[in-house]
């Protein structure tokens, strides 16, 4: 899996020791929850569902015959 190989390179490079490269990770992680989203993982379930379309800022017209 790319993770495994992306983990071992960031550990390799000494990233995780680089205050400049942990302050901008944790930035990202601020940004990415912004939308009050815990830990960035949304579960959802659309069984059943029709017209579905998941996603943020998304415009969708539906037309059920």
């Amino acid at each position: 899996m790319w993770q495994a190989r992306l983990s071992e390179l960031l550990s390799a490079s000494g990233a995780g020791r680089d205050e400049e490269i942990l302050a901008a990770a944790r930035l990202l992680l601020r940004e990415l929850d912004a939308a009050g989203r815990q830990g960035g993982v949304n579960v959802i379930d659309i069984r059943g569902a029709k017209g579905v379309q998941v996603g943020d800022h998304n415009t969708r017209t539906n037309t059920f015959n």
